[in-house]
């Protein structure tokens, strides 16, 4: 009797604890692996690895920005031509590839939040120089506010945006993006969702490569003016496609779990 009492008791206080109840996130990677991305400009429906791309291995004027090293993920500016690059978005004349990682609240993709962002944290390792003389450069995302509707997709985002550009780091304050994102886990993959790119890009992606989850976001904004002035405000728009293999558990406590523990008696 006295072991039963201990064992319900032991049971209540796993089910309250907070740190079993905690909001589950994942870190997704984005990267410059998939050689037939390479070359690979956006074009006008602002996504990489569809119809329209244009394929080139040479750098694009306006700006003549780095060709594509092999990524589905980029941002595209206008740094104030008012002229839209071969390959590029609409209204936009240079474009930096990158790579990362960005972490995503996973109880906010299943249920949406009106008052918690989808993104916690983005980390910009890696950029192409978006014009001759650039230079490399990493950047990341914190301080990250939101929103986000899980039926639709539809994203609010607003973050402090840092780059580390050939060693001068400079930040800008309250950058304010807002589009759509999904994240789709693998049981999922097999069900067609309705949005072309995310079911003849982003999930073939996804099985191709074994991953748990795929993400896809594509956003746009503008770019404060830094505070120490390293750039000007300009407008953005950015796309990630980001995938997530680590098989990342989800810390939320179940019966199941409970039993496992400390005996199914």
């Amino acid at each position: 009797m006295y072991g039963t009492v201990l064992k319900l008791m032991l049971i209540t206080m796993l089910l309250s604890t907070p740190a079993l109840t905690g909001a589950a996130t994942a870190t997704f990677d984005f990267t410059a692996d998939f050689t037939g991305m390479i070359n690979h400009w956006p074009g006008s429906d602002a996504m990489i690895g569809t119809d329209d791309d244009l394929i080139d291995p040479g750098t694009w004027p306006v700006e003549g920005s780095e060709p594509n090293p092999g990524t589905y993920s980029y941002n595209a500016f206008d740094f104030g031509s008012g002229q839209t690059g071969p390959g590029m978005p609409d209204g936009f004349n240079a474009i930096t590839y990158i790579t990362g990682t960005v972490e995503i609240d996973l109880d906010v993709a299943v249920n949406g939040s009106l008052d918690q962002p989808l993104v916690t944290g983005l980390n910009v390792t890696s950029g192409t120089e978006p014009f001759p003389g650039h230079g490399p450069f990493t950047a990341e995302f914190t301080n990250t506010t939101g929103a986000y509707d899980a039926p639709t997709g539809g994203m609010t985002l607003t973050a402090d945006f840092t780059a580390n550009l050939n060693g001068s780091v400079d930040t800008s304050l309250g950058m304010n993006i807002v589009g759509q994102a999904w994240v789709i886990e693998d049981e999922d993959y097999g069900t067609a969702t309705g949005h072309a790119y995310l079911d003849d890009v982003v999930i073939p992606l996804a099985q191709a490569e074994g991953a748990t989850r795929a993400l896809f976001i594509l956003g746009s904004g503008i770019i404060p003016v830094a505070e120490g002035l390293s750039w000007p405000s300009m407008p953005f728009v950015a796309a990630i496609v980001a995938l997530d293999d680590s098989e990342v558990a989800d810390e939320r406590s179940t019966w199941g779990d409970v039993k496992t523990l400390y005996g199914s008696h």
